[in-house]
């Protein structure tokens, strides 16, 4: 994985290069309008990971894993899994 923009609010003051192998994630492209701040990679190809854009008044943002036993069960142990969530929640509200 790779962060795209380390000083940004949601991912300030995460080690990315400690997340854990994800057990799977959606194949999606970025709309012209959003940013990827967190990029994976499958093969030869990168996705955007976690994405954000403004719409309307507020902000939406995505991440294309689970959060969750299923997909992101070593997610969830991962030691920045609370901090980035509260930093999610934090800039998104």
């Amino acid at each position: 994985m790779r962060c795209n923009d380390s000083s940004h609010p949601i991912v300030k003051g995460i080690d990315w290069s400690t997340i854990p192998a994800l057990l799977g994630f959606n194949e999606t492209k970025i709309h012209k309008d959003a940013t990827s701040l967190i990029d994976i990679r499958n093969g030869d190809s990168w996705y955007p990971l976690f994405a954000l854009r403004e719409f309307g008044k507020g902000l939406v943002t995505c991440w294309m894993s689970g959060a969750s036993p299923h997909w992101g069960i070593n997610f969830m142990k991962w030691k920045e899994y609370k901090k980035f969530w509260q930093q999610v929640f934090l800039y998104a509200k």
